[in-house]
């Protein structure tokens, strides 16, 4: 008899300690599951931060890039040919970033059009600027 009581405690004690994992197992699910969509919205989030930085910086580009187009045409020799080479380069990382197959890389585009623009302008010379503006005046 006394062995049936412990047989009979013993499987009691088992089935509660196979319902509390059973409730575990689901409340570790149910918080996985709640975890992976944090994770998308942050990651959305992201997404959206990133593709208002790039068209941020594109816009910056464009305008330096149609600014800077003007000013270039009174180069000459290396320096027109450099320049054009950068803003050829320029326009082609633009237009990387504006393609919507490379919208998760278009940021990336972007700072690169920005930096290709930079050096373009550094072959703009301060002489080519001034002439530039004095056309404007007339």
């Amino acid at each position: 008899m006394y062995k049936l009581l412990l047989l009979g405690v013993f499987s009691v004690f088992l089935s509660q300690e196979a319902l509390a994992s059973k409730k575990e197992e689901t409340k570790t699910e149910e918080t996985k599951t709640e975890k992976a969509e944090e994770s998308k919205s942050r990651d959305e989030k992201k997404a959206e931060k990133k593709a208002e930085r790039a068209h941020k910086v594109l816009e910056k580009c464009e305008a330096s890039l149609k600014d800077s187009e003007e000013k270039g045409k009174v180069l000459t020799g290396s320096d027109k040919k450099m320049f054009d080479l950068f803003v050829a380069h320029a326009k082609l990382e633009m237009d990387a970033a504006k393609d919507p197959d490379m919208k998760e890389h278009a940021l990336s585009h972007a700072r690169h059009c920005k930096r290709f623009m930079t050096n373009a302008h550094k072959y703009l010379k301060p002489d080519a600027k001034e002439h530039t503006k004095a056309e404007e005046k007339k």
